[in-house]
């Protein structure tokens, strides 16, 4: 009986702790200076970027463009937010903007012809790091570098 009372205050307390450390507000994005969340999302048919309070409320169209922009990331010090826009682009291609946290003054960075996604800010918010598909480098193609020399690399369609 001893044993069993032990063993049930054991498996309450870790249960009470697991609860603390799991009710810890969720950190999603940078802390920043307006604690909004920003993300895209397709509502009516056209993928936007939105922003909105940690609790759910006080939802925000950042972007209106008739094409894709997602893929949200807000500067350390959340003024800024960088995210990936089709607008301008011919169909499937993305490019790197960024825009002020309450979706105004609207920037684009790249000019790839091709995709760029998932953009994030350095920590002291200097630069911008994303992910690249220029469009020299489409399925089927890899970069070579020639073996004799270090000329600059060219893309090839050989497979493997």
């Amino acid at each position: 009986m001893r044993r069993s009372v032990c063993i049930l205050i054991v498996v309450l307390a870790v249960a009470a702790a697991a609860t603390l450390v799991a009710s810890e507000s969720a950190r999603a994005t940078y802390p920043g200076a307006n604690g909004r969340l920003a993300f895209g999302i397709n509502l009516a048919g056209n993928t936007d970027v939105y922003s909105v309070l940690p609790n759910g409320e006080a939802l925000r169209r950042l972007t209106d463009d008739p094409g894709f922009d997602a893929c949200a990331a807000y500067s350390a010090d959340g003024t800024q937010i960088a995210y990936c826009s089709g607008q301008g682009d011919a169909p499937g291609q993305f490019d790197i903007w960024t825009m002020k946290q309450n979706g105004t003054q609207k920037q684009r960075l790249t000019q790839l012809g091709g995709r760029a996604t998932f953009p994030d800010f350095s920590p002291d918010g200097t630069q911008i790091g994303f992910g690249a598909q220029p469009a020299a480098f489409r399925r089927g193609r890899r970069m070579e570098r020639r073996s004799s020399s270090r000329a600059p690399a060219r893309a090839s369609t050989r497979s493997g």
